[in-house]
């Protein structure tokens, strides 16, 4: 055998065609009104005419890390920031794509049941933290710190801890009723939310809890 045969890699590459395939598939049983808990990959595979194998090399990480892909997919998620002048502006504008994406009508369900999915599944939960609520808590997170550097922010709230703040009640409140967001909720939260971080609780009036 030639050396450079020997030096090819095994296995098939991803098919660009069949990843397409996968994704309409799930988007179409999703539609259908089949749950993320109630979707398996043999009826993906059996929608998308692909094989198992080919899903399962793509996404180890199960049926979560499909649903995954439709949700980071979406203009909602992959829309850009706006231009920002101050930290405030960062965490204002962060917070409130967050809220606007837990506010649609056809994102917030599935993202409440990949939440739900992560409960009592190790692998959705890495691979919900790894691509998404990992990377906006950290973003969060700096945006704080950096808040707070600059003297915008008070002090008295631990950056992870804002977020929590920031963040929280949103999550909770789509997880607990599997629908999206009411706008007045959005901006109530939003402002109550931004208001508690910029100033931040002062430690004094939480060393007695």
């Amino acid at each position: 055998m030639a050396q450079d045969e020997q030096r090819k890699p095994r296995g098939r590459p991803r098919s660009a065609s069949a990843a397409r395939a996968v994704t309409n598939a799930v988007q179409r049983l999703l539609a259908r009104g089949v749950t993320l808990q109630a979707l398996s990959i043999e009826a993906v595979a059996k929608e998308a005419r692909v094989g198992k194998a080919t899903i399962y090399r793509a996404h180890p990480a199960g049926k979560s890390s499909l649903a995954l892909d439709i949700l980071l997919a979406a203009p909602e998620v992959r829309a850009p920031l706006p231009p920002l002048k101050t930290h405030t502006d960062a965490v204002a504008a962060q917070l409130k794509k967050l809220l606007h994406i837990l506010s649609s009508a056809r994102l917030a369900p599935l993202f409440a049941q990949l939440m739900a999915e992560a409960v009592g599944d190790a692998k959705a939960q890495e691979a919900l933290s790894a691509r998404f609520l990992g990377p906006l808590r950290g973003a969060l997170a700096a945006s704080v710190a950096e808040g707070q550097k600059a003297g915008e922010f008070g002090s008295g709230l631990e950056p992870q801890v804002a977020v929590d703040a920031l963040v929280g009640g949103p999550l909770f409140r789509v997880l607990s009723t599997a629908g999206p967001l009411e706008a007045t909720f959005c901006d109530a939260w939003a402002a109550v939310a931004l208001d508690l971080v910029v100033r931040g609780a002062p430690r004094a009036a939480l060393a007695g809890l």
